[in-house]
């Protein structure tokens, strides 16, 4: 594991404050990171690695916020005059709450590392009432809104609850930017069903270095977040951390302890049901918009490690990458009804439709519709 960066290492771009008052209809929004169903043990991402830039029309949100750059938040001039620990219960302005957050990453190696790429790519990010518990990426945009589950900003710094909600899944939206700036394309490279697979990596690496930035945060001082994740659904990959640190502490350095985070992740499969069942529904609105090409290569388990590197060359899961892809205990298919949604799919996308008729041979239906 890094070790903690000095405040010198994240560059601030003097930027003057992003669009105040900035209202747009989120057509372009790619990922949603919500909590579906009472079966699903937490929110994961709606999959953000679609095969077309063309989205759906379906209006997320149409509100009015403001939007900040990380330099308009300032988070080392928050840390310099504030304890953070007591500095939420002054909250007034959306603007108070994100600087906070920010000011909390930096606290955490994990953290600093990844609020640092964020700067770096020009996000911006805003606080809003968003109603999907968790948090958007427009990726056009380069826009992360965070939900405040409908409550000021008074409010949440009274709330450890909430608060902490949405320290954990500003965490978690992060290493989501992270991901998503590289360029991955599983639908449109891959078949649909290592595409799945892929995306079940990316939901588990996305849980699994949030419940490390706790956990570094914890070592720091502030032990209210690590408090709250062992009473949420998430506390077995916490426990699984604990023990890890205990028997071995070189694993928290060497990416060991992330890797059995990670393996932890699959060990609840009604997680990786619900991750399957976004990224089924997700096809299948492509199917239902005609947007979705899909891929037919099988993927080479060196992106597996790449997905989860940490920094400049370190990659947690180097090494054990082939057996994760073989692994049943990663790859199979337990939901019956997410198999036979994905068979349905996988049906669907070798047909040709014409004036609603099912063909398998394209030539055929070009004959019998030749106009069309």
């Amino acid at each position: 594991m890094m070790q903690t960066s000095s405040e010198s290492t994240l560059r601030v771009i003097d930027l003057t404050p992003a669009n105040k008052n900035h209202s747009h209809g989120w057509d372009d929004v790619k990922s949603e990171h919500s909590i579906m169903n009472k079966s699903y043990k937490r929110g994961q991402d709606n999959l953000v690695s679609s095969s077309s830039d063309q989205y759906y029309e379906h209006k997320f949100c149409d509100l009015t916020h403001d939007e900040y750059t990380l330099a308009h938040l300032n988070p080392f001039e928050i840390k310099r005059f504030n304890n953070l620990e007591a500095y939420p219960h002054s909250f007034e302005t959306d603007r108070d709450v994100l600087g906070w957050l920010c000011a909390m990453m930096t606290e955490s190696a994990l953290g600093h590392m990844l609020i640092g790429h964020f700067e770096d790519n020009e996000w911006l990010i805003s606080l809003n009432d968003t109603g999907n518990d968790s948090y958007y990426l427009n990726t056009s945009e380069k826009t992360l809104e965070i939900d405040s589950f409908g409550l000021d900003p008074a409010t949440l710094g009274r709330s450890s609850l909430f608060r902490n909600m949405i320290l954990m899944n500003f965490a978690r939206a992060l290493r989501d930017i992270w991901h998503e700036n590289q360029n991955y394309n599983f639908v449109k490279d891959y078949n649909p069903k290592m595409a799945m697979f892929l995306e079940r990596v990316r939901h588990a690496d996305t849980d699994s270095l949030a419940i490390m930035i706790a956990y570094e945060l914890r070592n720091a001082g502030y032990k209210e977040l690590w408090r709250h994740v062992l009473g949420t659904e998430d506390a077995d990959m916490a426990q699984v951390l604990l023990n890890v640190a205990d028997t071995y502490p070189t694993a928290l350095y060497n990416g060991a302890a992330l890797a059995h985070i990670f393996r932890q992740w699959y060990a609840d499969r009604s997680r990786i049901d619900a991750a399957d069942h976004l990224f089924l529904e997700m096809m299948d609105e492509d199917l239902r918009y005609q947007s979705y090409q899909a891929g037919s290569n099988i993927p080479h388990f060196n992106i597996i490690e790449k997905m989860s590197q940490i920094g400049r060359e370190a990659q947690y899961l180097k090494g054990i990458a082939e057996t994760i892809m073989r692994d049943p205990y990663f790859c199979k298919i337990d939901d019956p009804i997410n198999l036979a949604h994905l068979l349905q799919i996988t049906h669907d996308l070798n047909v040709v439709m014409r004036e609603g008729v099912p063909f398998r041979d394209q030539e055929l239906a070009l004959k019998i519709f030749p106009d069309l």
